[in-house]
């Protein structure tokens, strides 16, 4: 492997389902030598008192351990809503190392999870038509080889950024490779 890409994790009121996530990502042997970033979105205007504490309680799990090598926390002030979160952590990670693998609060990794993304983005880094690598697809009915191309990102994806000049948000063709 060339280098470990970052991991990029969204979360904001789930803390057990963040706790689930953030456990099985440190199972992977990778997450010793990666670096993590962790975008905890904040609460909304007039947040209930239940909330402000799903949201502090879910805090709590992020900051309880270092789930991998290195971590950034940014705990936002205000609600950013999911879009926005993801737009802006994304951009900020993918300027600074040029690839990320982007992990939300609700996924529940295989340990061979950052091994399969990680070989995925060095094996595509110079195919201009490969936007993202998935770890997951949807159930199909037909048969498919081994690896495939679909188009568009979802969550749970390597990003190896975009060539200089170009849009994150371009139509281009993902790879999806099968878990191991």
């Amino acid at each position: 492997m060339a280098t470990l890409a970052p991991i990029i994790f969204f979360a904001f009121k789930r803390p057990e389902i963040t706790r689930k996530a953030l456990e099985s990502l440190a199972l992977n042997p990778e997450a010793a030598e990666s670096e993590l970033y962790v975008f905890a979105d904040g609460p909304k205007e007039g947040a209930t008192a239940e909330t402000l504490q799903q949201i502090a309680a879910t805090r709590e799990v992020i900051r309880s351990r270092n789930w991998c090598g290195t971590v950034h926390i940014a705990e936002r002030v205000q609600n950013y809503g999911l879009a926005r979160s993801v737009i802006t952590g994304v951009t900020e990670v993918i300027e600074k190392h040029g690839k990320a693998i982007i992990v939300e609060d609700d996924l529940v990794l295989s340990p061979y999870f950052l091994k399969y993304m990680n070989e995925g983005l060095d094996l595509y880094e110079d195919e201009p038509q490969v936007a993202s690598i998935h770890g997951y697809v949807y159930p199909l009915l037909e048969k498919m080889p081994e690896t495939f191309f679909i188009r568009g990102p979802t969550a749970g994806d390597g990003l190896p950024g975009p060539a200089p000049g170009s849009s994150l948000s371009r139509t281009v063709r993902s790879c999806t490779m099968p878990s191991a």
